[in-house]
């Protein structure tokens, strides 16, 4: 029924919004939205939306027709822009994701999600890691509050060998965000790559306060075993194979 076109896009929304939902929640997304098209005039939003499904699921191909939709809809329109270069980053097209960057900076300088896509881009594909540091450091004076900017500057230091420079930016970012996740997670492999398990022991309590990822599990066990306390590495062991085997069912 056309009414209910308002639902289904609401729906949508919560599947697509954030975090990507689980692989089924995208594929609904999807299909709600595509129904959705057929009934109501063109929305820039729905194929955005569409387009983030699409990303979510990795089929970059697809992804490409609904978010060049949203951009003749709305051009010039910066979070389309960005899902543009998104898409071509994760498709393995990391020039033409920096020329898309590059333009957004145009449009606003300021623009933290393109800053810190072209900061990871700038290193990663073309290892030029002063470039990717002088936009980190001018942008986290611009946003000195933001703990994604020492996050990614730890993540690239570390991954470039300076790790105490490294460690110290990665600690800013937990000073301004405490508990942030994706850094402890950072601090944690830092930890189990230099042996430090008594370390990363501290930093798995923080994280499995707030996850329990399968992930996050394995790193666990991984820990504890080295540590020598065999009882606690068996009971992450069994978490494991518990959230291993509910997967499989799930599938």
């Amino acid at each position: 029924d056309p009414a209910f076109y308002p639902a289904k896009i609401r729906l949508a929304r919560i599947y697509t919004s954030g975090s990507p939902g689980s692989m089924e929640s995208l594929k609904t997304a999807k299909s709600l939205l595509e129904k959705s098209l057929k009934q109501i005039p063109p929305e820039a939003d729905v194929y955005k939306m569409l387009a983030l499904a699409y990303l979510y699921m990795h089929e970059y191909g697809k992804a490409m027709t609904p978010a060049a939709k949203a951009l003749m809809i709305s051009p010039g329109r910066i979070d389309l822009l960005i899902l543009r270069a998104r898409i071509l980053q994760d498709s393995g097209k990391p020039d033409q994701a920096l020329r898309m960057y590059n333009l957004v900076l145009k449009i606003n300088p300021k623009e933290k999600d393109a800053l810190l896509a072209k900061a990871e881009l700038l290193f990663r594909n073309e290892n030029k890691l002063a470039d990717a540091l002088r936009i980190l450091s001018k942008a986290g004076k611009m946003y000195p509050k933001d703990a994604s900017f020492p996050e990614l500057k730890g993540s690239i230091l570390l991954k470039a060998g300076r790790d105490n420079e490294g460690l110290k930016e990665l600690s800013r970012a937990l000073d301004l965000q405490p508990g942030r996740l994706s850094v402890l997670r950072l601090l944690l492999q830092n930890a189990i790559s230099m042996k430090r398990w008594i370390q990363g022991a501290i930093y798995l309590s923080q994280i499995l306060e707030q996850s329990e990822s399968e992930g996050d599990l394995n790193l666990a066990y991984t820990i504890f075993n080295n540590l020598g306390d065999t009882r606690e590495a068996l009971v992450y062991a069994e978490k494991l194979y518990k959230s291993e085997t509910k997967e499989k069912i799930g599938r």
